[in-house]
């Protein structure tokens, strides 16, 4: 618990700006009344976990921990904005709403958590439908995906994905859903019975139908990773780059619409690919 609070001391003193390390911890020390040993072994382990950094005994917060801790603080603002809108959706009593984000990771944990809820709003027997270009979640956004996993698996729930743009990275996900889900998991590529372009990502679960909307850059940059890596695990600098990729600015759009006839009719053209 010491450990834990001298690590919140000091990222509240970092969050100003660099500071001296021996400063830090001569200052640290006295106010929480703790050891320069203590302060230092919280300083190592802030290290390891890259929440920050250090250069010329200068230590100071990650950008790429900021940019986390932000992407939480607006994932939380948009369900806490938005609970009298989603509580609509689930109840089918409003039919249409939609959210605009500035990042992929921003749009990916409220896409994770709106899914999970309409998902338990329908009968586990009621196969889930992914119609999009890529997979890319697992090996960028793996803690999102675990979740989607495991929400899947425990409910016994069938899911089914259809890649429209396909590459050879894309069959390598494919095949790690299919051994970690089973029979939980149907795929099939490089069929686009939507006509969708790269930029667009359909979810049809029951009467909802989700249409995410990629900024078209942010999808083109997508686009051109994927088909340069063609197998996992990623190198560090891909995986420094496809990190970038979903941190990069743009607009994002993620529409739920409440409509049993419009996503019976786009399961229709869905399902016989997987229906024989």
């Amino acid at each position: 618990m010491q450990n834990e609070t001298i690590k919140t001391a000091l990222i509240q003193k970092l969050l100003p700006g660099p500071q001296f390390i021996p400063d830090i911890v001569e200052e640290l020390s006295v106010l929480l009344n703790v050891t320069p040993q203590g302060v230092y072994k919280a300083l190592r382990a802030l290290r390891q976990a890259e929440v920050l950094s250090v250069h010329n005994k200068q230590a100071s917060l990650s950008l790429i921990w900021i940019s986390k801790e932000k992407e939480k603080m607006i994932f939380a603002e948009s369900v806490y904005r938005s609970v009298p809108y989603i509580e609509e959706l689930l109840k089918g009593s409003k039919k249409h709403n939609s959210w605009t984000f500035h990042t992929l990771n921003e749009l990916d944990l409220f896409w994770t958590h709106t899914y999970t809820l309409c998902m338990e709003q329908v009968d586990v027997k009621i196969p889930t439908y992914s119609i999009q270009p890529h997979d890319w979640y697992s090996y960028v956004r793996a803690e999102t995906d675990s979740y989607w996993i495991t929400k899947h698996r425990d409910s016994g729930r069938l899911s089914r994905t259809l890649l429209t743009h396909s590459g050879e990275l894309d069959r390598v996900v494919m095949r790690m859903r299919k051994q970690s889900l089973g029979n939980l998991f149907e795929y099939t590529l490089n069929e686009n019975p939507l006509k969708q372009k790269n930029a667009v990502y359909y979810n049809i679960i029951g009467p909802y139908l989700f249409t995410v909307t990629f900024d078209a850059k942010v999808a083109h940059m997508l686009e051109e990773f994927i088909s340069s890596n063609p197998t996992l695990p990623l190198t560090r600098e891909d995986q420094s780059r496809i990190d970038a990729i979903v941190r990069e600015r743009g607009i994002f759009k993620l529409t739920i619409q409440y409509s049993e006839n419009k996503t019976t009719a786009m399961e229709k053209k869905v399902k016989k690919y997987f229906e024989f």
